[in-house]
């Protein structure tokens, strides 16, 4: 009896620091990838629902979980459940992976870009800067913002036409919203012409915000 009392002390022993040194990983892996893929995500929230299962076998007492008629689960299956289906996480952080509302108007999406445009041939770079997302103010500041568009977009002068020559739709997890970039050939009185792209940015439902901006120039045949 002693040694079977043993033997089990042992096996918890090591259930327990296996457990730890997961949960240990599972830290390391949450500072080293900040914004994990789906994959990873769901890969994440297996081993943490595995890790749960570990330590739910060493509690005394019982646990019973009913998800729905068909996976019922009891003991350490139980604490593998509520952590692998109820996602626990959720209660706490927003899933980015959850499935996205429908976007706003599209409309409403190119009437941001062409605003974008117009203050981009107007000069109006200050104020574009203003209006953008905080994520686009994150990368780059409204001084860097400016002398780039003076240096890149300023040499053309004024647009005398711009037509609007395709559009890219995606989604985005980080942050979580919809991305849409519209693009412009625009022509010079001088013959010259460049590709501008406006980009919008819409997170899940809420309103279009400028999103980043873009210049490519065409090279001349002559």
């Amino acid at each position: 009896m002693a040694k079977r009392t043993s033997k089990l002390s042992i096996e918890k022993a090591l259930l327990f620091s296996f457990a730890v040194f997961f949960v240990i990983i599972m830290l390391i892996l949450v500072v080293a990838i900040p914004y994990p893929t789906q994959k990873q995500w769901w890969v994440f929230r297996l081993v943490l629902a595995m890790i749960a299962g570990g330590f739910g076998a060493m509690l005394p007492g019982a646990l019973e979980v009913s998800v729905n008629k068909t996976i019922k689960a009891a003991g350490a299956a139980g604490f593998f459940v509520v952590v692998y289906f109820f996602n626990p996480a959720g209660f706490v952080s927003d899933d980015p992976f959850a499935p996205f509302p429908p976007p706003p108007s599209s409309a409403d999406a190119q009437k941001v870009a062409e605003k974008m445009l117009s203050e981009v041939n107007n000069g109006q770079f200050a104020e574009l800067y203003e209006s953008m997302h905080p994520e686009f103010k994150s990368m780059y500041n409204k001084d860097q913002f400016t002398a780039l568009s003076n240096n890149v977009r300023v040499p053309f002068g004024k647009a005398s036409k711009s037509t609007q020559f395709g559009t890219q739709s995606s989604k985005i997890y980080n942050p979580r919203g919809y991305i849409l970039q519209y693009t412009y050939l625009s022509e010079f009185p001088d013959g010259s012409k460049i590709y501008e792209s406006p980009t919008v940015f819409a997170s899940d439902s809420s309103a279009w915000h400028p999103f980043g901006y873009m210049v490519q120039t065409i090279k001349s045949n002559h």
